[in-house]
């Protein structure tokens, strides 16, 4: 493990998922990596199930309360926000940590990402998210942060997966820690989004740090509806007290949004473009045929093909410039379907 990534801790919210969760921490475990859970189950883990680099926090309550307890836990000067069912890659995040303390105006530090789903008995992978590539929004103008990250035409989505350092990224907890009265949970991917956009600087660096996880399915739950989009439920009338309190909450937050109404119209339809585009996806994976694969289908796929389609990823990374580190690659995504 580098010096950097001593100083550094993976925050995971997880509610039930135990197969996940445990194969997540061993991963963070074999990588050297400190993490802090919150998890929201009715049966805890067993103690022979969490490593020494965990801290693990069991709370029966919604996304927002387990926010604010982990606002209160934070020991490390660098922090990232996880799923339980994805990976990070540790040379990546080490890279990010190094932007951060070698420039100190900057807020957050972003990386690429790719994605990997079930295709037969194989798994295919593929580059996420490519409109992050290059992605520097330095400019020490609010204003400036706003129009360049909403207005570009570039549909960026950057939100809350990127290494933060301590004080901000308790400031952004504590504020959607106030968000538990509100149906989509969407609320907190675009509060996310316009944080780190408003807070200060941030880039993105041109290496692959996110494995997304489209193998397993979102969580979807009755008060956890996926189908419930932010753009859909901030034109809905009957969400209007909702939407103007978070409005609200976010302005008190960042003072120059209270004089200019505009800058939500701007933040809604910007989302409405980036929710279509994941309904289509949403739509695209739905319709492949669900196959069902055993353990030794795939031992024996893998003696003749690798396990993992990744020629065309590895042609469209050198062709954007993107570095990944093949080894922790292949670590990440082995731990994801084993």
């Amino acid at each position: 493990m580098t010096v950097e990534l001593e100083n550094l801790q993976v925050v995971i919210f997880s509610r039930n998922r135990h197969k996940q969760l445990i194969e997540s921490l061993r991963y963070w475990h074999h990588c050297g990596i400190k993490t802090l859970v919150l998890h929201n189950t009715q049966d805890p883990l067993d103690s022979i199930d969490i490593p020494p680099t965990t801290e693990y926090i069991v709370h029966r309550g919604p996304y927002a309360e387990r926010c604010e307890i982990a606002s209160r836990n934070l020991k490390f000067d660098f922090l990232i926000i996880a799923s339980d069912d994805e990976r990070y890659l540790p040379t990546a995040l080490s890279k990010m940590v190094e932007q951060l303390e070698e420039f100190p105006e900057l807020t957050s530090v972003g990386g690429q990402a790719i994605g990997i789903m079930a295709n037969g008995l194989r798994y295919r992978t593929n580059l996420a998210y490519a409109s992050q590539i290059q992605y520097q929004n330095t400019a020490t103008d609010f204003q400036k942060r706003f129009y360049f990250h909403y207005e570009s035409g570039r549909n960026y989505s950057g939100a809350m997966y990127r290494v933060f350092r301590r004080d901000d990224f308790k400031k952004f907890l504590l504020l959607i820690s106030k968000f538990s009265d509100i149906d989509t949970p969407y609320i907190f991917e675009v509060t996310a989004e316009l944080f780190w956009t408003l807070v200060g600087p941030a880039k993105y660096v041109d290496e692959v740090f996110w494995v997304r996880n489209w193998v397993v399915p979102p969580i979807q739950t009755g008060d956890w509806d996926r189908k419930q989009y932010f753009y859909e439920w901030s034109q809905n009338p009957t969400h209007k007290k909702e939407f103007e309190s978070w409005k609200q909450m976010v302005s008190e937050e960042f003072e120059p949004l209270k004089s200019n109404p505009d800058f939500f119209t701007t933040i809604a339809f910007h989302r409405m473009k980036i929710e279509q585009n994941e309904q289509t996806r949403n739509q695209e994976f739905r319709k492949r045929k669900n196959v069902k694969m055993k353990k030794l289908a795939r031992t024996v796929v893998s003696i003749f093909h690798s396990k993992y389609q990744t020629n065309k990823l590895y042609l469209e990374l050198n062709r954007y410039g993107v570095g990944v580190r093949n080894d922790e690659l292949v670590l990440a995504l082995n731990s994801m379907t084993s």
